[in-house]
């Protein structure tokens, strides 16, 4: 009866527009008023909280998000773009594929595909659109390319997985290479077949040398993400002080090397990561106390044996889960989503043989990819609303990359031995 209840208000908070973070304290308060011991429940509830908050690696959240706010000011991206540009510019449709290049290479550095939409449709929409790409394309494009930021490393999204269920981050990061690349080639190929077919312009023609200059030029930029991530799998850096690095780089090369980032700009940069970060460790803090609830009520055990009970399959699990996911994913934020079900879904999947890394990543891939799955889709609206498209034709553009991503996600699913093969080479147990 008490987790009706507990279920039964998380869902009106949700739908009366609670924000998610104070939906999970106060479903956590409403079951100590339940259970009547509200006096000594409230000091484990405090304790709960800054536990839940106190992690080393968490510390990796605010640095990875300040490091891409740093490098948008500094002109680290300003010259990927230019880069990716000289290297597939050339390919009919050549924005489309420097827009999905760019994530790729830049990767987000957030994994935040609202904040990534909003910077590139910012951006990319107006300059494919005035390139003479249809702005219906352009959105579609950039909606679904922002979402490769959350599966290639560096990912805010695996570093909570990773501390929640207690994985090897390294291990998790390594498994993401093989699904990002898929799902950006998988884009690029649907970005040449609807080029062709409409007759979108080349925008640019290949020269070697202008490749060469713009590597030159851009190399520091495009190190980044080496060093941090070269670094964290051989073993070099942990997954904060990678954050830490990639800070200080960030700073050093918009201070002096590229001579676009000024002091000036620093508080504002710290401002737009300080409310990221105080939003994400809102969450980390009040989903502790969610998840002690959902442990003393046991609900972690009951949806496990119901769960038992409908399939002792692994692989009709998989189905199950992926369903569930991709659902949770179009309405609720994948942060969010991350911190609340980790610990409910990671034992159940070990149940059935899953290893965890491998559930990790199905588990973000779905998330991210529900933010652009019909009938909700959080980046679906950020689009539109950034655009000026109605939701209804941001939709129809977004579907054949929501088709190409399910594809991707069906191979991460199901194969597991190509998708652990890097993590268990370079992290053998």
């Amino acid at each position: 009866m008490v987790e009706i209840i507990l279920i039964g208000s998380f869902l009106f908070f949700l739908v009366v527009g609670v924000p998610i973070a104070f939906v999970l304290g106060l479903v956590g308060v409403l079951h100590l008023l339940l259970s009547g011991e509200f006096h000594s429940f409230l000091p484990l509830i405090m304790r709960k909280m800054i536990q839940g908050a106190d992690n080393f690696i968490l510390v990796a959240v605010p640095m990875f998000m300040l490091a891409g706010n740093l490098m948008n000011a500094s002109g680290i991206t300003s010259r990927l773009v230019k880069f990716a540009d000289a290297m597939v510019g050339w390919l009919r449709g050549g924005l489309g594929h420097v827009n999905v290049v760019v994530s790729m290479i830049f990767a987000g550095i957030t994994g935040i595909a609202t904040a990534d939409t909003s910077a590139m449709c910012t951006v990319m929409v107006p300059a494919m659109e005035k390139a003479g790409y249809d702005r219906d394309f352009a959105t579609g494009v950039t909606s679904t390319s922002s979402l490769i930021g959350a599966i290639i490393p560096p990912s805010v999204q695996m570093v909570l997985f990773s501390v929640i269920a207690g994985v090897s981050t390294g291990k998790l990061f390594s498994a993401g290479f093989l699904p990002g690349v898929l799902l950006g080639l998988s884009m690029m190929a649907l970005v040449s077949y609807y080029s062709i077919k409409r007759k979108y312009p080349i925008s640019s023609r290949f020269s070697l040398k202008r490749l060469g200059l713009s590597f030159i030029t851009s190399f520091l930029a495009l190190s980044m993400p080496v060093v941090m991530i070269g670094g964290l799998l051989i073993g070099v850096f942990s997954p904060t002080e990678a954050s830490a690095v990639g800070v200080a780089m960030a700073m050093f090369i918009g201070f002096f090397v590229y001579r676009e980032l000024k002091l000036k700009d620093l508080p504002g940069i710290l401002w737009r990561s300080g409310r990221l970060t105080a939003a994400v460790m809102v969450l980390v803090s009040t989903a502790a106390i969610f998840s002690f609830t959902l442990t003393y009520e046991d609900v972690p055990v009951k949806v496990a044996d119901f769960l038992l009970s409908l399939t002792t399959n692994k692989y009709i699990f998989l189905i199950y889960i992926n369903i569930l996911l991709l659902f949770i994913g179009t309405f609720m934020d994948i942060t969010a989503s991350t911190i609340i079900l980790t610990p409910i879904l990671v034992p159940i999947a070990m149940q059935y043989g899953v290893d965890p890394v491998h559930f990790g990543l199905i588990m973000v891939l779905n998330l991210v990819i529900g933010c652009i799955t019909p009938p909700v889709g959080i980046v679906i609206f950020v689009a539109s609303t950034i655009t000026g498209l109605s939701y209804e034709r941001v939709v129809k553009a977004v579907i054949p990359f929501l088709i190409a991503s399910l594809v991707v996600l069906l191979i991460t699913t199901y194969w597991e031995g190509g998708i652990m093969y890097l993590p268990n080479l370079l992290f053998p147990d």
